[in-house]
């Protein structure tokens, strides 16, 4: 994907043992392994200031720029 879609400009990573699903609770109930499709906007303080999880693709993006936004208007220095 990463080298054939979008020319290598963003970064792909692996979470092969869980603990990243594990450490923000991203597993699918029955599927441990497997993460939900979660978005988040994290706060340069490393806050997490919005998550939105859905199965559907079609929010993710609309929903966690409406939140970065909004966090951005009240922090216009940062």
């Amino acid at each position: 994907f990463s080298v054939g879609d979008v020319c290598s400009k963003i970064t792909v990573a692996a979470d092969e043992d869980s603990k990243i699903i594990k450490s923000y609770d991203a597993s699918m109930p029955m599927h441990e392994a497997m993460a939900r499709r979660v978005s988040y906007v994290i706060a340069p303080d490393g806050k997490i200031l919005y998550e939105y999880t859905s199965l559907s693709p079609d929010q993710h993006v609309e929903n966690t720029l409406r939140a970065l936004k909004a966090w951005a208007a009240q922090h216009p220095q940062q």
